[in-house]
């Protein structure tokens, strides 16, 4: 298993030393298409994020924000707040059976 971030230039620099050479030329083309891909993903995150407001909701970067907003389409939607982390999955489950029940972890 290679190093988190293996692809960027500095871990590649390193990583790249350890393998065999025939193993090093198969992974130099991924190594170029996950930084081509990471160069995407930060232009479009950057973009989103311009998207957003500058007050934010406590706790809630511009990216998760954004997301939501475009996921959601529309608070207004929802008729009381218990309604938003359903809706998104962060409510807890409830386990209920032979009469009794527990909430679990979120689900």
């Amino acid at each position: 298993m290679g190093p988190v971030g293996w692809w960027r230039p500095a871990a590649w620099e390193q990583f790249s030393l350890q393998l065999p050479e025939w193993m090093r030329r198969q992974l130099e083309h991924w190594q170029q298409e996950a930084l081509a891909l990471h160069r995407t993903e930060r232009q479009v995150r950057q973009e989103l994020e311009q998207l957003v407001s500058k007050s934010l909701p406590v706790g809630v970067g511009a990216l998760s924000w954004i997301t939501l907003q475009l996921e959601i389409c529309g608070w207004e939607r929802f008729e009381n707040r218990r309604q938003i982390p359903s809706y998104t999955g962060l409510c807890r489950g409830i386990h209920y059976s032979n009469g009794r029940g527990h909430e679990g972890c979120i689900n």
